[in-house]
Order: C-alpha cells, then sequence, then structure tokens
C-alpha cells in the first residue's frame, strides 16, 4: 500500500488565522519539514494566512521558501476603526 504522501501531490493549505502566531513551534517545525520535503521530493507546495510581522523574521521566510510555501495571505488587523 502506497503512503498518501505518495498518492497526493499539489498544495497544502494550512489553515490558521495567523501561521506565526506561535513563532517559538513554528520555528521547531520548519527546519523538520524542509528535511522532510527535500526527503520526499517537495510533493508538495504549502500556502497559509500570517500577520504581517513575518516580514521583520528573514530566517523564518528563508526556511518557509526552503519548504516550498509559495503564497501568504497577510492579515492587516486593527482596533482603529479609522485605520480599516
Amino acid at each position: 500500500m502506497k503512503s498518501i504522501a505518495w498518492v497526493f501531490r499539489g498544495r497544502v493549505f494550512f489553515v490558521d488565522d495567523n501561521f506565526i502566531g506561535n513563532k517559538k513551534n513554528v520555528k521547531f517545525l520548519m527546519p523538520q519539514l524542509v528535511e522532510w520535503m527535500r526527503d520526499h521530493k517537495s510533493p508538495f507546495s504549502f500556502i497559509t494566512e500570517a500577520s504581517v510581522n513575518l516580514a521583520e523574521d528573514e530566517e523564518l521566510l528563508t526556511q518557509m521558501r526552503e519548504a516550498h510555501f509559495i503564497s501568504v495571505f497577510l492579515g492587516i488587523e486593527t482596533p482603529v476603526a479609522e485605520s480599516l
């Protein structure tokens, strides 16, 4: 029986309002995801949602590129109605 990783190929959406909301856990995940993707010849590409401060973390952005994140929806949130 084939594993599902060898059957499905395509995009995977990490559904979370803010993928980097817990950076400690994301920074633990990313090296493992990069390694898994390399070991399995990158069967997936990833998309997710994150806050705009993702742009301030070059290390994390590099790891996301290496893991084949191809799109990030950036949410801009504010409690000030005039800013929206």
